[in-house]
């Protein structure tokens, strides 16, 4: 069973594969992802390529560089706790007007205040962000996950998926295993059931060699990199 800060770490982990992912360059199997008015200006740049001539290549390179913040984006939200209820009242009051075949109501997106130490969080205005900052943003911020991966952490995500199976689980092959302790010899067969009284007499022999450590699981992997780069500069303490 997971504690926790095991449980912690890994939602943080997916938070910041989710970060990684976000911030990532374009490419047209990600066009989707990226808001209306970056879409409309990645075709412009993709047809007016065309249209000179240039190979489709040339059109995805230079689309690669356009930054995503540079468009507004109507699915950004405000970090702060008011508005943050504000939003989802409004996205419930506008699902009851729909139902009931009324207009919803139209909200301007605004230009928002990016946090200038994690480039993470957002707020609508100054006051949002002094408020937040003191209210809880100050403790989480520019740590993973609440900031950019940096190489660091991009090679930590690399690493952790590398070794992953589609269950998320490293596989491991128990009679194998069992070879490399010593208990059965490297032509026998593991589910055998016969007599083998050097097999039986194995564990009652004492030995004066220290038993191998437990090994690092892939839970514990994740957990002691959050420990040791999030959680004790933040001092949570499990």
């Amino acid at each position: 069973m997971l504690t926790v800060g095991e449980l912690r770490s890994r939602i943080d982990l997916s938070l910041m594969v989710l970060m990684k992912a976000w911030g990532a360059s374009w490419t047209p199997d990600s066009h989707y992802s990226f808001q209306p008015a970056f879409q409309n200006a990645a075709w412009t740049v993709i047809l007016s390529a065309w249209k000179l001539g240039m190979p489709k290549e040339v059109g995805h390179r230079i689309v690669q560089f356009l930054r995503r913040d540079a468009w507004p984006d109507d699915r950004r939200r405000c970090w702060s706790w008011t508005c943050e209820q504000d939003a989802i009242n409004r996205e419930l009051l506008n699902k009851n007007l729909l139902r009931e075949g009324q207009t919803i109501q139209d909200v301007k997106v605004k230009s928002f205040v990016v946090c200038k130490h994690c480039r993470v969080a957002s707020y609508c205005s100054g006051s949002c962000r002094k408020t937040d900052w003191k209210d809880w943003h100050k403790q989480y911020c520019n740590v993973p996950p609440c900031k950019i991966p940096s190489y660091e952490e991009d090679q930590f995500i690399r690493t952790v998926l590398s070794t992953t199976d589609s269950h998320g689980i490293t596989a491991e092959n128990d009679g194998e295993e069992l070879i490399t302790q010593g208990t059965l010899d490297a032509g026998e067969d593991v589910n055998s059931t016969g007599d083998n009284e050097d097999a039986e007499g194995w564990e009652d022999v004492d030995s004066d060699e220290e038993e191998e450590p437990d090994k690092l699981t892939k839970t514990k992997l994740i957990y002691n990199f959050f420990l040791e780069k999030s959680y004790k500069p933040r001092g949570i303490r499990e």
